[in-house]
């Protein structure tokens, strides 16, 4: 079997620098998207580091959009940033649903929990 061209340090570097993003590191790499899907799938280690790449990327993007979001004030309290009012609905329409934050364009149903629904149909042959 023929050696690796990488190490699975240089992955997990690439794919760190690339926040997670496969193209991007294979671009840094020089190397085709499925070798390093290859080496993720290959190597617990490079698949940690990837779904940690991904999951600070998602932290760093819910700051971002937090702190647009409310607007950012000075040392005395006037505002450097103003809020943006597209941030703050989007926000609440995704993060805070629970609280009320939606909106319904047609009802939604589910069954117990949150499941699917359940029918069942029941057939008789008494009349009523």
């Amino acid at each position: 079997m023929a050696s690796e061209k990488y190490t699975a340090q240089q992955m997990i570097d690439a794919l760190e620098a690339a926040k997670g993003m496969i193209t991007i590191a294979a671009r840094r790499l020089g190397c085709a998207p499925n070798t390093v899907r290859r080496y993720i799938a290959k190597y617990p280690t490079v698949a940690a580091a990837q779904a940690e790449a991904k999951e600070a990327l998602g932290d760093q993007v819910e700051l971002t959009l937090a702190t647009m979001a409310l607007g950012e004030r000075n040392a005395s309290g006037s505002y450097i940033r103003e809020p943006n009012i597209t941030a703050l609905i989007f926000l609440a329409k995704t993060i805070y649903k629970d609280r009320g934050y939606v909106e319904r364009v047609q009802q939604e149903h589910t069954g117990a929990d949150g499941g699917p629904v359940r029918v069942e149909v029941v057939y008789s042959t008494e009349t009523p």
